[in-house]
């Protein structure tokens, strides 16, 4: 059995993210969750900067990087990508979209994972959103 994780490709597309969720949760995948979602061209860029420690589920190649969803007290969700400073000094956070198909077949497959964390406060504003 795999180590249960997820993980985001560091050089795909721009604009978009290939994500593999690692579990015994079989959703669209053997070996667990695999979706493509958008995200923003800077994003992209510094994902490409990122060293892949991760091996995809699927070729076994050094291609990803870990990320964490945590969900807030007001149930809003945000994805962690620890790495090098982004709009946070440990890497990147995003706001996860709910009506996207996409993000809310990964946060339903996290959730039955239990791979969602908690955490207290309000979602993480990056600098440039609150200008």
């Amino acid at each position: 059995m795999m180590e249960t994780r997820m993980q985001v490709k560091c050089d795909y597309d721009e604009g978009r993210m290939h994500i593999q969720g690692v579990s015994d949760v079989e959703d669209n995948r053997g070996y667990g969750h695999c979706v493509k979602i958008r995200t923003d061209m800077n994003v992209s860029m510094w994902l490409r900067e990122q060293e892949p420690v991760l091996k995809s589920a699927a070729s076994q190649e050094l291609l990803y990087t870990p990320f964490t969803i945590y969900e807030y007290d007001n149930q809003v969700c945000q994805m962690f990508i620890p790495g090098s400073p982004c709009n946070h000094s440990g890497g990147a956070v995003l706001d996860m979209h709910p009506l996207s198909s996409g993000v809310s077949s990964l946060l339903k497959w996290a959730r039955a994972s239990n791979l969602i964390e908690k955490k207290e406060g309000m979602p993480f504003a990056s600098e440039e959103e609150e200008e």
